[in-house]
């Protein structure tokens, strides 16, 4: 299949502000890199009952879960995720979000073009950043912006916070999901701008009306 990459929409953040302690609680699933998934589908066993939420059939989310454990058996077998989750893959309708850090341009393209070859995948949105690995301390820090941005969405009784995966990579907000207006994608974005540190944001989420969602 063709490896494509969507133009998302990214907003720029005030310059990085200092962070004390983060609230909440992060979950570290395998594949997820430094994304918190408090309030979405963790596995398996858990995704039928939290998927009756979602704007996405059951059945949609169990197949994005064995996408995401087959990407990142690809992955892992190419020797890509060997320092921190090099990279780290989300799935929301057969739409795979790669982030994370790769030395090489060819190292990149080569990370999508394996994912885009595997079964029910129908595109490939390739975030990956060519620079070094992320330092013990970036890494953290990351995984402190995800849990503090997914706590002020729980709170939010205008954001359905089980339709939004978020990821963040080197200050960078990365968002993938299924949202039910523009409002709803703006007061999220609204949100991860008041999280210290954040530089960037970039939605790759989609609206539940949306005509390519049937496609």
């Amino acid at each position: 299949m063709m490896v494509t990459r969507l133009q998302p929409r990214i907003w720029f953040c005030e310059p990085w502000r200092h962070g004390l302690v983060a609230l909440g609680i992060l979950v570290c699933v395998a594949g997820t890199g430094g994304c918190t998934r408090i309030g979405t589908a963790v596995g398996v066993g858990s995704a039928a009952g939290l998927t009756l939420v979602q704007e996405r059939p059951v059945g949609e989310a169990f197949s994005d879960v064995g996408v995401r454990l087959a990407v990142n058996g690809a992955l892992m077998d190419a020797g890509f995720n060997d320092v921190f989750r090099a990279v780290s893959v989300d799935v929301v309708e057969g739409r795979v979000l790669l982030t994370g850090n790769i030395a090489t341009t060819a190292l990149r393209d080569q990370a999508a073009a394996m994912t885009g070859d595997l079964d029910d995948v129908r595109e490939v949105i390739n975030e990956i950043e060519v620079r070094a690995p992320s330092a013990a301390a970036t890494f953290a820090r990351d995984s402190w912006i995800t849990t503090k941005l997914r706590g002020k969405i729980l709170t939010d009784a205008r954001i359905a916070d089980i339709n939004y995966t978020i990821t963040t990579n080197n200050g960078v907000v990365y968002l993938i999901g299924i949202a039910r207006s523009q409002a709803e994608i703006d007061r999220v974005v609204g949100h991860a701008g008041m999280v210290a540190n954040v530089r960037k944001v970039i939605s790759h989420v989609m609206l539940a009306d949306d005509p390519a969602r049937a496609e």
